[in-house]
Order: structure tokens, then sequence, then C-alpha cells
């Protein structure tokens, strides 16, 4: 049997103390000898792991993994969305939201294991779309509309990169919230939006 195909994205940028964790290239490694053909790419800033995920799907790699956090995962996400591509997570991230609310472990070891076991579940994906310029975007956690999208979009990352979770109400710079009303179109649920298969598993720990 032929080893998965794989791309792993990883964030060189993500989380805290990024210069402490292993290097992408073992995480590879791990994952070839649990018979994942690994191709890694590197993002170097906004919108590269939308592009990355995109061309892997369009390549023919079966899963896309991204070692980041929750915003490298929303960027590739809007590449996968609609193709046959599953994605994996090896949380890298300050918060790791997604990978907490889908039990899956913030440890690389485990992570990996799961990635490599290639178990799957669909979930649903929400999908925002601005009525003025008809731009639209996927997520897979929450959306915010008004003062909290406001306040989250001012948070320097120098600021996040201090905490460990993000409170969205620290920021400091509320006389700058001054928002014009924006059109929001939230599709009908059913049918049900276009879905998205993620690794799943468990640690084997409660």
């Amino acid at each position: 049997m032929s080893p998965r195909k794989a791309t792993l994205i990883s964030n060189p940028k993500t989380g805290r103390y990024a210069s402490r964790r292993r290097p992408v290239e073992e995480l590879a490694a791990q994952l070839e000898s649990l018979g994942v053909k690994v191709d890694v790419r590197l993002t170097q800033g906004p919108g590269d792991a939308t592009e990355i995920a995109a061309r892997a799907a369009r390549n023919g790699s079966s899963d896309v993994i991204v070692a980041g956090g929750d915003g490298t995962i929303n960027e590739a996400i809007q590449g996968l969305a609609g193709t046959k591509a599953r994605l994996a997570i090896i949380p890298r991230g300050t918060g790791n939201v997604l990978a907490r609310e889908l039990g899956l472990p913030l440890d690389d070891e485990q992570a990996l294991r799961i990635a490599a076991q290639g178990k799957s579940r669909q979930i649903y994906l929400g999908l925002a779309i601005d009525e003025n310029t008809n731009e639209s975007r996927y997520f897979i956690l929450m959306a915010g509309i008004g003062l909290d999208a406001s306040v989250v979009k001012r948070v320097q990352p120098s600021l996040k990169k201090r905490i460990k979770l993000l409170d969205p109400g620290f920021d400091g710079r509320f006389p700058n919230l001054v928002m014009r009303p924006q059109s929001l179109r939230v599709p009908p649920l059913l049918p049900p939006p276009r879905g998205k298969e993620i690794h799943s598993g468990s640690s084997g720990r409660e």
C-alpha cells in the first residue's frame, strides 16, 4: 500500500515560545515514520495558508495538516472548502480553541499520531457574506459582528502572545471603535452548508 500523501502547513511565528518548539522538520519525520508522505510548506504572511491548502487539494493531497493556531487553520479552511482533502490539526497557537472544542490533544506527539491514523469526522462550516461587496468567508468556530469583532481586529499581536488565552476586551484602544454599519447576509441552515472532514481521535486521557 502506498503512503498517504499529505501537505504539512506550518506557521513558524504562531503562538507563544515559538523558538522553543520542535522544528517542523521533526514533525514531518515523525509523520513519515507513521506512513504519511509529507510535503512541508511554511507560511510567510497573511493568506499564505489559503493558497497552500488550495494548491495542495488541487494537486492530490488527501490530507492537509496545519501546524499552527486558529488563525492559520481558518486560512487553510478557505482553501479547502468544497474539496475532497481532509484537515488535520497540530495545535501550536496561543489559545488553540478549535482543538480544545474538538477534544484533540494539544501535545505534538499525540496530535501527530491522530493525524497519521487517518480517522475523520465531518463538521459543518459557517459562511459569512458581505452584502456590499459580496465577499464571503468560511468560519468554523464562531463569527462576530459589531463591537467584539472590532475589538478583536485591533488586538496587537505582541499583546496576544503575552497572554495564554485572549480576552477580546483587553485592548485599550476604545477611542478608535467608531464603526460604520455593515450589512451581512446569513445563509439559511437548510440545506446544510458544505462540510469539511477533520481528523479526530482520542489522546487516551480524560
